[in-house]
């Protein structure tokens, strides 16, 4: 496997969360300066929204977003099981807010990843 891949999360059905990850999504295309640099995965509860769109869908079931809560019902561990699973799925793999807006290439913040060095925008 040799890749690298923009990953996001979207559920819940939120229109203002939807039109941010497609801002974000034509944010990333529009700046990519090699076509085969990245590819774009989006894990959604709907799937639907996509349909068309250069990345790939991961459909995200109720139950799975469920078990994603944990047994304490923590929402935003959701986020820690798509990057988990998410990375399974490339060599490299950015995870991305869908209120992100890039102004440069995202393939250079691939070239700054490695076994041993990660990247983060701020530790929260």
């Amino acid at each position: 496997m040799d890749s690298s891949h923009l990953l996001y999360l979207l559920y819940g059905g939120n229109a203002v969360y939807r039109q941010e990850a497609k801002l974000s999504i034509l944010s990333a295309l529009r700046e990519r300066r090699v076509p085969d640099s990245f590819t774009i995965t989006l894990m959604t509860d709907e799937p639907q929204t996509f349909e068309g769109w250069p990345v790939t869908v991961i459909a995200l079931s109720t139950e799975a977003l469920a078990q994603w809560k944990g047994a304490y019902g923590y929402t935003h561990r959701r986020k820690a099981c798509a990057i988990a699973a998410g990375a399974k799925l490339a060599d490299k793999t950015i995870f991305v807010d869908t209120d992100t807006v890039f102004f440069k290439d995202p393939a250079l913040l691939f070239e700054r990843i490695s076994d041993q060095q990660y990247l983060m925008d701020e530790f929260e």
